[in-house]
């Protein structure tokens, strides 16, 4: 409803509770959709996206999440945020679900300028193999995380090193400038600032 913040606690409808602890946090701010999907009520769910409002909770209640190329899905009637960060997402128990959902509702819309053509055919390319492709893995990540985190990621990384797939190290310059121009674009007024400067 509205998407309510990182944690979604503040939906005029009370908590959203996580269902796979209902002591945890469902994440947000597509919180209700994401506990939706994991708790069976729903085979899946559209969430808005604008700096991980999905794929944040989906991970906290174990679904799957991605945010769409811009304007690869329509979205009007979304309320915008950061207009040109917006884009509609959707959330499901597993990724050939999230291929099959965007196979239905990816294109162009007369009613969104901003949509584009598309091609569909993400379910073909499950499966496929990796050999080749490029994968950023950001340094300094793991000072933001915890240990499993980090193991998990890393874990990753070799497990598609070892498929063929060129992982490299990619160092961003001044991240704390990142969060910063992030907040602004985004539109919100925060009253903290990155690791307590």
């Amino acid at each position: 409803e509205f998407a309510m913040g990182s944690s979604t606690e503040r939906s005029v409808f009370g908590v959203t509770k996580n269902p796979l602890d209902v002591t945890r946090s469902a994440g947000g701010s597509s919180g209700g959709s994401a506990a939706a999907v994991a708790s069976g009520m729903a085979p899946w769910a559209l969430g808005s996206d604008t700096g991980g409002s999905t794929r944040q909770p989906a991970a906290f209640c174990g679904a799957v999440a991605m945010k769409p190329t811009y304007g690869l899905i329509s979205r009007w009637g979304l309320t915008e945020f950061a207009s040109s960060l917006d884009t509609v997402s959707p959330i499901t128990r597993d990724v050939t679900d999230s291929a099959m959902v965007l196979d239905a509702i990816a294109g162009r819309d007369r009613r969104d300028m901003t949509s584009v053509d598309s091609d569909g055919g993400y379910r073909d390319v499950l499966g496929r193999d990796v050999r080749g492709m490029k994968i950023g893995l950001m340094t300094g990540f793991d000072d933001c995380c915890q240990r499993e985190q980090t193991e998990a990621v890393n874990s990753a990384a070799k497990v598609l090193a070892g498929l063929g797939a060129d992982v490299e190290l990619v160092t961003l310059p001044d991240t704390d400038a990142v969060l910063k121009t992030y907040l602004i674009t985004n539109g919100h007024f925060c009253g903290f600032t990155h690791n307590g400067k």
